[in-house]
């Protein structure tokens, strides 16, 4: 029964860490790519990137 408690735990430290590392990669190294910066992505999704805003 330990083994199998164990064996749970460790699965899911291992999924939690597989989410983490596909999460950062969605949100920072593919805009990167992209040659857009997180702050320049926030800037646009609140609509700050438009001309003759403050």
């Amino acid at each position: 029964m330990a083994a199998y408690i164990i064996q749970r735990i460790a699965g899911a430290v291992i999924l939690l860490f597989a989410v983490a590392a596909i999460t950062f990669a969605i949100f920072f190294l593919v805009p990167r790519l992209a040659g857009v910066t997180t702050t320049q992505l926030a800037a646009q999704y609140v609509g700050r990137d438009q001309p003759g805003s403050t």
